[in-house]
């Protein structure tokens, strides 16, 4: 992606809406040439960065996971087979190390996401995500960064952006507030933080 990044970076600097036109700004550094995911990528509102993803997290990503018992339920359901006319699954510790490692990795991809804290290879995926979606897919996103994006599209209406300024700050977590801000203040709506 960094040697697509000029087209890249243009592609989403066309899809902003007109008032932020000149006020967002995508940025990729990369520390090596021949490393293609050595370095950060920051988005900047009037030169002041609103987010940063880079090779390393300041934090150990390895923090306490909470996730409820019919999640792991429904994923294990999912990579278990069901085999037998009865409908159990069939466990063999091939399935269950398959299953407990997606586990594993969805939760710690889902909680980064929802803290703000993305590796820059899967921002660079998720900036393809975005691009080959529709601006339905990319509102209706599991990924708050996805979704953040979205907003400073300019296919979403001002119609659409009072409904979501009328959910309040439930609507994204907190990293993500300041592409909805930005949004709402250029096109003046009013929102309220709770």
């Amino acid at each position: 992606m960094a040697k697509n990044w000029k087209h890249t970076k243009k592609l989403l600097e066309d899809l902003l809406c007109d008032k932020l036109k000149g006020h967002v700004t995508y940025q990729l550094h990369c520390y090596r040439p021949d490393d293609d995911w050595a370095g950060h990528l920051e988005i900047r509102l009037d030169k002041k960065p609103i987010f940063k993803a880079s090779n390393y997290l300041a934090e150990n990503p390895n923090y306490c996971v909470h996730i409820s018992e019919a999640e792991i339920r429904n994923i294990m359901t999912k990579y278990l087979k069901a085999t037998s006319s009865s409908g159990f699954a069939e466990v063999n510790s091939t399935s269950i190390r398959t299953a407990a490692g997606f586990i594993c990795s969805y939760i710690r991809n889902y909680q980064r996401q929802e803290q703000g804290r993305i590796f820059l290879e899967d921002a660079m995926v998720l900036l393809g995500e975005y691009l080959s979606s529709d601006i339905e897919t990319s509102l209706k996103s599991d990924s708050p960064f996805i979704n953040a994006l979205a907003v400073l599209d300019r296919r979403v209406g001002k119609y659409r952006l009072q409904k979501m300024a009328d959910k309040g700050s439930n609507i994204a977590p907190q990293w993500a507030w300041p592409f909805y801000q930005a949004r709402f203040e250029a096109e003046e709506i009013k929102y309220f933080l709770q």
